[in-house]
């Protein structure tokens, strides 16, 4: 054995004072796996960083290092260690592990280079003699060593934990490309040239689970976070899902086995405590933000500080610029040195920031000079939000025709109020929790555009109510009315009309005593808004003419136009239909003149609906495809949805269904996407409407009506749903579901007269007669009107002929009443419902009981059966159910006793009118197909042909 020279080793290049060294590598490394800290049984929610440092562990080549990045306490030194256990148990490090732990954050702690350097080589198994004094020289031998065990297959892992600035790893990197580092920091090491994985807080679910696996770990068996798993989540919410914290929660329940969750979650509700009793004698929460913190520069402490005044969930550097009053490039530089530290985390989107939620609680605690700065930094805040909104504001009402500071165009706007609207929200609240009264009773009057735009309604109302509340407390008449005004609307849009019309009152009755003639026509607007809504048009159309005669008045021709607008749905719903077109007459231009694009596309819309109505179904089309554009222009994805649907419905009208059922279709994702749940059912009903006029697509249609039927449903809005189960009833009795579409009928038309809609109910139970138009129902309505049994309506919200005639509402529940008495001889089928009920339309009667009561009328039944049944315009089919009723009718007073119908008295069939009623109807029954159902119920079908049968019978 020579002097330099040890058989079996490695012969190195001269690295120490010009000597060569010859280093014989141990077998294995004990010492190094000794120091690689045991891992944690409850490791969880970590999959997918954990995976990206294995893949980096398993390559070969490129860069020596990885970066494990977060604030502390986040688990970073645990993702390191279970990475390098896993990569150990697959076999790619046969040399082993060595693990320093730099404590960087410590100054009293800390390891340099130089004496990091020092333990590796020994735990290499390097004699002391051979390490040199320089951290230069550590270094180069440190990397030979390295370079030696990969050499000969025996890679290894190196654990650098806890370093607090790049300059205090760079010397421990290997650089032999095959050997792999794993570096922990709070910092973000941008300057590595390799892999940065970024830890954040563990969602709640994930947090619950290392609760319960922590404290099943401590105590074996312990379910008391399984039983009430919701403390366990609520635990973890507390915690702000870091492991840190959770894993001294865990240690509290586990050192007492009788302690609840329930009782840690109570100690922990109070945030101002939060932090002092997320503490174990082992390790302190506080403590570990404290090393984060005393490490930054004076000016980055106040900034950190300052952070918290901030209510909202993220923060602009425009917006931290203004609390702290610094410019924005120097807010920008500051706010991204407390994000490497990971005191901050950069937001979604660039230039937004956020905190931890324990950071945000250790930051408010943190001292500040001087002590009232945090009141002033919340003032420059407010004032911040509140400008910055109003001028946002100008490009989305049609206000701004050039460029408002800081805002190019109406995107630029938008864009900022889309990502500031959570923190605007919170100012205003917090404007008004903090008694800044006048701040509270303005902001939502600077969103009201971006409210209706967004469709954020509640969040309207609530606003609105406190800044009517902040403006009583000023004294303010004016502005709680016009706070008042604005939470109507929003109650108006949530279809609360009850609770809008008390609060559009209250604000009408303040507008007239202060004599504010503007925004008493404002409050009557939205008065008529909210009884067109109710269906009490009259109300509605008297309230908007009021709203127009006083913006005449004042010379205001944009307010006067949108009254006018509004005037025009009134008109139309009372079937004014020419006088509504005439009042949207010069509308549009007043709204282009004002660049007010978006009720220039109203007005286009409610004249596109009225064409529909007077029948000029293309004109309609075009006035609907002119209002879709408008709202597109203007990104208004709602109103878009809104033009699409009502395109649709004149494309129907216009008998262009192939074009109807993609605008629907195309309507129902608008309204998707903007969450409106009523909206939708409105296009899916019309969807439905369309699709049904396709004699193929009837079961889809039937499937689409049943889809808005459970968005009614769920809304609690009858009208609609009575609407959409009188289309499916019909789409059902058109496949031959006569007892489904008798059952959808009858609820229809229940709902109907619980809304006070008694001709749409009466609408509803008349489909049990398929035939109409057309029938003797029809054609007596023609000579019964004057009796007030027959009205015609207009209804815009179904899919039916015009002109269409429904009967008297009242009369309709007699009717009831009647086929309920004598439903074992007569039946209770809709269609021989329908028969009865044309007939005592044809004779007009008010008191149908009076059929049976009075001596007088007690063979009235009959002619009346005969005079329809002979009349010229009675449909074949109903002369078949007609005389099905006089068979029925004449057997039960041949058959049953008295005593089985109410002990009524009843008298047999005039001498010779069953035999007219039987020659009618096989009559008219030999023109229709001998198989056709004309009745049905439980007991089965009743065909042409059977009634022929009977007809000839008794006619003969």
């Amino acid at each position: 054995m020579d002097a330099n020279n040890i058989t079996g080793g490695v012969f190195f290049a001269p690295v120490i004072m010009g000597r060569d060294v010859t280093v014989m590598l141990p077998p294995e490394i004990t010492p190094a796996m000794a120091g690689l800290p045991p891992a944690v049984a409850s490791f969880t929610g970590r999959d997918a960083e954990l995976a990206d440092v294995l893949a980096f562990l398993e390559e070969e080549g490129g860069p020596s290092a990885i970066a494990v990045s977060g604030m502390g306490g986040v688990g970073k030194t645990e993702v390191a260690v279970q990475a390098a256990r896993t990569a150990l148990g697959r076999g790619w490090f046969p040399g082993g592990v060595l693990f320093v732990d730099m404590s960087g954050y410590d100054d009293d702690r800390a390891l340099s280079p130089a004496q990091a350097l020092d333990g590796l080589l020994r735990a290499l198994g390097l004699p002391p003699e051979y390490i040199p004094d320089t951290e230069q020289d550590r270094a180069r031998i440190f990397r030979s060593v390295l370079d030696a065990y990969a050499g000969q297959d025996r890679r290894v892992l190196l654990v650098i934990d806890n370093v607090s600035r790049m300059d205090q790893c760079r010397s421990l990197l290997p650089g032999d490309g095959r050997t792999r580092a794993i570096i922990t920091s709070r910092e973000s090491l941008g300057m590595l040239g390799g892999p940065l994985v970024d830890l954040d807080a563990l969602g709640d679910e994930d947090g619950a689970e290392v609760l319960r696996r922590a404290v099943g770990v401590a105590r074996r068996g312990d379910v008391r976070l399984v039983r009430a798993a919701k403390d366990a989540v609520r635990l973890s919410r507390l915690c702000g899902g870091l492991p840190l914290a959770l894993q001294i929660v865990a240690a509290l329940l586990a050192e007492n086995a009788v302690r609840t969750p329930a009782s840690v979650i109570d100690e922990l509700r109070e945030e101002h405590t939060r932090l002092g009793r997320l503490s174990h004698p082992d390790v302190e929460l506080r403590a570990v933000f404290e090393l984060s913190y005393r490490r930054l520069a004076e000016p980055l402490r106040r900034l950190l500080a300052l952070l918290p005044v901030n209510p909202g969930p993220d923060v602009s550097t425009g917006a931290v610029a203004a609390l702290a009053v610094l410019d924005e490039v120097d807010a920008a530089r500051a706010l991204t040195e407390l994000a490497r530290a990971h005191l901050i985390e950069p937001g979604t989107t660039a230039g937004r920031w956020r905190l931890h939620d324990l950071v945000r609680l250790f930051a408010r605690q943190a001292p500040i000079d001087p002590p009232g700065g945090r009141d002033t930094a919340l003032d420059h805040l407010l004032l911040h939000y509140l400008r910055h909104a109003a001028s946002a504001n100008l490009h989305l009402d049609g206000a701004a025709t050039a460029p408002t500071v800081p805002f190019s165009d109406r995107e630029h706007a938008l864009e900022w109020l889309d990502a500031e609207y959570p923190n605007l929200t919170a100012a205003a609240k917090t404007a008004g929790a903090t008694g800044r009264d006048s701040l509270a009773r303005d902001f939502p009057g600077v969103l009201w555009d971006y409210f209706i735009l967004r469709r954020a309604f509640k969040e309207w109302e609530a606003l609105s109510a406190a800044s009517a509340l902040a403006a009583r407390r000023l004294g303010d008449l004016q502005g709680e009315a016009s706070a008042l005004v604005q939470k109507g609307f929003a109650q108006t849009d949530q279809r609360s009309f009850a609770e809008a019309e008390t609060t559009l009152d209250e604000a009408l009755r303040i507008y007239r005593r202060i004599g504010d003639r503007n925004g008493e026509a404002v409050a009557l607007d939205g008065l008529g808004g909210v009884h067109a809504l109710s269906r009490r048009f009259a109300e509605a159309l008297d309230a908007h003419e009021r709203a127009a005669r006083l913006h005449a008045d004042r010379g205001d021709r944009h307010a006067h136009a949108l009254a006018r607008v509004n005037a025009a749905v009134a008109l139309m719903e009372l079937g004014r239909i020419e006088e509504a077109l005439a009042a949207l007459e010069g509308t549009d231009a007043v709204f282009r003149e004002r660049g007010d694009s978006s009720n220039e596309a109203a007005a286009l819309t409610n004249r596109g609906v009225i064409l529909r109505e007077l029948g000029r179904a293309e004109e309609a089309v075009e006035a609907h495809r002119g209002a879709l554009r408008l709202y597109r222009d203007l990104e208004k994805r709602f109103d878009e949805g809104r033009a699409l649907n009502n395109l649709g419905r004149a494309l129907v009208t216009a008998g262009r269904v192939d074009e109807a059922v993609p605008a629907h279709r195309q309507a129902v994702w608008a309204f998707d996407e903007t969450d409106a749940e009523y909206h939708k059912g409105t296009a899916l009903q019309n969807l439905g409407v369309a699709l049904q006029r396709i004699p193929e697509r009837r079961e889809e249609a039937l499937e689409i009506h049943r889809q808005a039927e459970r968005i009614y449903r769920g809304t609690g809005d009858s009208h609609p749903l009575a609407q959409v189960l009188l289309n499916a009833g019909l789409v059902e009795r058109a496949l031959g579901r006569f007892e489904a579409g008798r059952r959808s009928l009858i609820e229809a038309a229940n709902l109907f007269r619980g809304c006070g809609d008694e001709e749409s109910a009466a609408h509803a139970l008349r489909q049990f007669e398929p035939d109409a138009p057309g029938t003797a129902a029809d054609t007596a309505a023609d000579r019964s009107r004057n009796m007030g049994i027959f009205s015609r309506r207009n209804d815009r919200d179904r899919d039916r002929a015009p002109g269409g005639i429904v009967v008297d509402g009242a009369l309709v529940g007699r009717v009831d009443a009647l086929m309920e008495q004598y439903s074992k001889a007569v039946g209770s089928d809709p269609a021989t419902r329908a028969a009865v009920l044309a007939i005592a339309a044809e004779a007009g009667i008010r008191r149908f009981e009076d059929l049976i009561r009075n001596p007088d009328l007690v063979q009235r039944p009959w002619r009346i059966l005969e005079a329809v049944a002979v009349h010229p315009g009675t449909g074949p089919v109903l002369v078949g159910r007609i005389f099905m009723v006089a068979v029925l009718w004449n057997s039960l007073t041949e058959n049953w006793s008295a005593t089985d119908f109410m002990e009524l008295p009843l008298n047999p069939c005039p001498e010779g009118v069953e035999r007219t009623v039987a020659a009618a109807a096989l009559t008219a029954l030999r023109s229709l197909p001998a198989d056709q159902a004309i009745m049905e119920n439980e007991t089965g079908a009743t065909t042409v042909e059977t009634l022929a049968e009977l007809a000839a019978q008794r006619a003969g």
